[in-house]
């Protein structure tokens, strides 16, 4: 299991167990909205370094 997905497993897992509305599941859904939208732009940002590293 790659680290994004164990932290975004943990955030679940947290927001699950935590009260609702509480500071705490804000916090922990901000933490899963991060690692999702860093598993989805990070893939390019990554390509295009390799190809301007590459010049």
């Amino acid at each position: 299991m790659s680290q994004q997905n164990t932290m975004l497993e943990a955030a679940r897992e947290g927001i699950d167990a935590a009260a609702g509305g509480s500071l705490t599941v804000i916090r922990l859904q901000e933490m899963q909205d991060f690692y999702a939208y860093m598993g989805r732009e990070l893939p390019a940002l990554i390509e295009n370094w390799r190809k301007q590293y590459r010049r």
